[in-house]
C-alpha cells in the first residue's frame, strides 16, 4: 500500500476512446527533452508514433534515447516489472502506463472492480515512490485507462490531477476535449482544452476555457 511519505506527481488521462495516446506520447517527449530518464509501459508493441501538435518542433533523437519502451502484455508481466523496479541499473524519472485498463481487465484476474483498481493503483505508488526515495528527488506518474464513470472508482484516492478526454468525428475532423475533472489549483476551477486532430494527425489547440463547479 502507500508509503508513509509520496514523493510523486501523478496524472490520469481517462474517457471513452483511445485519444490518450497522443498526449501520453507527448508527457513522454517533455520530459525525455528535459533529461528526464522515462518508462513507457505498453501492452502491445506502438507501431507508429501518435498524432503531433502543429508548432511542436521535431525531437532531438537524444530525447528518444531517454525514453524506454516497455511491452508487458498481461498483469502477470506487468506487476513482476512494478516489484523489480527500484532494482534496475538506471531509475525512471518518469513512468507511464499506456492503457492502464488492459491490465485491470485481465481475464486471468479473478478480482476484479474497485478493489482490484485499487491494489494495482497502491503498487504503482509503492514502485515509482520507492525509486523516488533511492535517487532522493520527486518522480512522476501518468496513466491513460478508456472509462466513463471514472468518479465511481478509486482512482481518485490515486492521482493528483484527472482529465477527462472525449473526442468526436466533425466533416473528418476529430474535435478533442480535455477536461479536468480533479485536482484543479483552485478546486472550485476546471480547465478545458480543445484540440483539432486533422487527417494527417497534427493536433491544433483550438480554445482554453475555465469553468467554475457550483
Amino acid at each position: 500500500m502507500f508509503s508513509i511519505k509520496n514523493d510523486i506527481k501523478s496524472i490520469l488521462f481517462c474517457g471513452s476512446t483511445d485519444a490518450a495516446k497522443p498526449f501520453m506520447f507527448e508527457v513522454a517527449m517533455h520530459w525525455a527533452e528535459e533529461g528526464r530518464r522515462v518508462f513507457y509501459i505498453t501492452s502491445s508493441p506502438l507501431t507508429s508514433f501518435p498524432a503531433v501538435y502543429h508548432d511542436r518542433k521535431e525531437p532531438e533523437p537524444s530525447a528518444f534515447n531517454m525514453i524506454k519502451f516497455i511491452y508487458l502484455s498481461n498483469y502477470e508481466e506487468l506487476t513482476k516489472q512494478l516489484v523489480d523496479l527500484h532494482t534496475h541499473s538506471i531509475l525512471p524519472s518518469v513512468l507511464l502506463i499506456d492503457n492502464l485498463h488492459t491490465y485491470i481487465n485481465d481475464l486471468q484476474i479473478k478480482e476484479q472492480g474497485n478493489t482490484h483498481i485499487a491494489k494495482l493503483c497502491a503498487l504503482l505508488h509503492d514502485s515509482i515512490n520507492a525509486c523516488a526515495r533511492i535517487k532522493k528527488t520527486k518522480l512522476y506518474l501518468c496513466a491513460s485507462v478508456i472509462m466513463n464513470n471514472i468518479k465511481q472508482t478509486p482512482y481518485h484516492l490515486y492521482f493528483n490531477n484527472i482529465w477527462n478526454i472525449d473526442s468526436k468525428n466533425v466533416e473528418n475532423v476529430i474535435n478533442i476535449e480535455l477536461k479536468q475533472i480533479s485536482g484543479a489549483v483552485d478546486s472550485k476551477m476546471n480547465r478545458i482544452l480543445k484540440y483539432k486532430q486533422f487527417q494527417d494527425g497534427t493536433l491544433i489547440l483550438n480554445e482554453i476555457l475555465e469553468t467554475i463547479e457550483d
